[in-house]
């Protein structure tokens, strides 16, 4: 079972540019950017193939393209493009075209209008639209600084020859110090629609764990007994009755079958306890050599184990005889060899479904 992401798959082009620029590698940046507006439009498959080839053209070191397709894999840096995007299209800029370039607040779909643009700003004439350049930007290395900002928006591999020309003049407009000149990886397209295609994004190292509830009826005794009585006992020393076998007798079907006999039963049940316990001192040595097998069998064999655990460790004395009577299963004593073979005297094991448990740690 797989997690997704609430945003969607971005361009796997604006995801190795993001990594190129987080890692200093600006200029792989324009490269892949360049070399994608010169070719048709690309399927996610021909923007790995053209990134890697940009990438092994700079450097041919097998560890840094693996952290590469490592990073696009796992689409690492789909979060800051969907952030991008959701700060690109809360400006509303007033344009349904896939690329676009912003200079000096204006906004350009020509070489003519750049022009244009860059003139009027260098006169201070400025025009409405308000801009501000983000971290995430891809700024143009220039030796010259220049106080105009122009900003290229669009995906170059769905405006072709428009992303390349308007790149090509906003390079040499910036190489002579007249702009500065900045990339943002936003697609203008899936601005202007109201659907994004995109699937979402397989988080990574995430899982759901499955928890299975067993749903099953359990009976429980409800009557109500009286609180003048001495029947006031809890639930649990009537389940102790039922699955404890006192010389013979299940005095917990008995009182089941016999309601008006609960009276009489218990206090049979108490003479039989004390009659045991007299005997104590009686049991032969021989009776007591697997009083524990025997002990540990009446438990695992118990419907509640717990409880008839509690009751024979506080009671044991009492129990010892009827303990002594009872016959140990030979798969019980053939499990005690095998766990003999790997514990050493005296040491002690907690397991928990087959697993063993540090005790000390816990």
């Amino acid at each position: 079972i797989g997690m997704h992401s609430a945003w969607k798959q971005q361009s796997l082009l604006f995801e190795a540019c993001d990594y190129w620029n987080e890692h200093g590698a600006v200029q792989l940046c324009f490269d892949a950017l360049n070399s994608a507006a010169q070719s048709p439009p690309l399927a996610q498959k021909n923007q790995f193939d053209l990134i890697l080839n940009v990438a092994q053209a700079h450097s041919a070191n097998p560890i840094a393209l693996s952290s590469l397709e490592l990073h696009l894999s796992a689409h690492l840096s789909s979060p800051k493009l969907e952030m991008i995007r959701q700060t690109t299209k809360a400006l509303a800029l007033p344009t349904t075209a896939a690329c676009v370039a912003v200079v000096a607040h204006h906004l350009c779909d020509s070489v003519e209008q750049i022009d244009y643009s860059v003139t009027k700003a260098e006169s201070a004439e400025f025009g409405p639209i308000a801009f501000d350049i983000l971290d995430s930007d891809i700024k143009f290395p220039s030796n010259r600084e220049s106080h105009i900002q122009a900003v290229l928006l669009g995906d170059p591999s769905k405006c072709g020859q428009l992303y390349s020309s308007l790149h090509q003049h906003l390079s040499l407009l910036a190489q002579s110090g007249r702009i500065a000149y900045v990339v943002r990886l936003a697609d203008l397209t899936s601005l202007h629609s109201h659907t994004h295609h995109s699937r979402p994004v397989m988080l990574q190292g995430y899982a759901v764990e499955l928890q299975i509830k067993n749903m099953e009826y359990s009976v429980l005794d409800d009557r109500k007994l009286d609180p003048g009585s001495d029947l006031g006992d809890t639930v649990a020393d009537d389940e102790n009755e039922s699955e404890v076998d006192l010389e013979g007798f299940h005095f917990g079907r008995l009182m089941q079958r016999r309601p008006d006999k609960v009276r009489e039963l218990r206090e049979f049940r108490q003479k039989l306890l004390a009659a045991a316990n007299q005997q104590d001192d009686d049991i032969s040595v021989w009776k007591i050599k697997d009083l524990g097998l025997q002990a540990a069998a009446r438990v695992m064999q118990a419907k509640d184990g717990l409880s008839i655990f509690k009751e024979i460790s506080g009671n044991f004395p009492i129990w010892a005889t009827s303990l002594g009577r009872k016959k140990v299963p030979e798969e019980l004593q053939t499990e005690l060899r095998i766990n003999q073979r790997y514990m050493v005297p005296g040491q002690s094991i907690v397991t928990l479904n087959g697993l063993p448990i540090n005790t000390a740690s816990t």
